[in-house]
């Protein structure tokens, strides 16, 4: 059934509150609320490519520690560090645009400049 594949967590885990859906809610929600947060965030502060990178290393610690051993994370924790790559995660996708942005501007002014 294709609403499986696409859509894994099913609404009767989310109103059971089974534990694999409550740690992937959290770890999800975390993101997106990290995203959102970046919209009034980056007008006033945005941090640098290096910043971003070093705000996803939480998660993926945290995931591989509990996907390579017997640790398991609390919920708090992974909104938390979910969070985090949200922010690290826009931050690396605005610096990569803007970063084109300019060199595509540059390039076309060099083109200008040629004739």
């Amino acid at each position: 059934d294709a609403y499986r594949i696409w859509m894994p967590l099913q609404t009767r885990q989310v109103f059971f509150l089974e534990r694999e859906a409550v740690s992937r809610l959290c770890k999800m929600y975390g993101e997106a609320v990290g995203m959102l947060i970046c919209i009034p965030l980056f007008l006033f502060w945005r941090p640098d490519i290096r910043i971003s990178f070093a705000l996803m290393i939480p998660m993926l610690i945290d995931g591989f520690t509990q996907k390579l051993t017997s640790y398991e994370s609390t919920n708090f924790r992974r909104f938390v560090t979910g969070f985090l790559f949200g922010i690290g995660l826009v931050g690396i996708i605005a610096d990569t645009t803007i970063f084109c942005f300019s060199s595509g501007v540059e390039y076309g002014k060099a083109l200008r400049n040629r004739r």
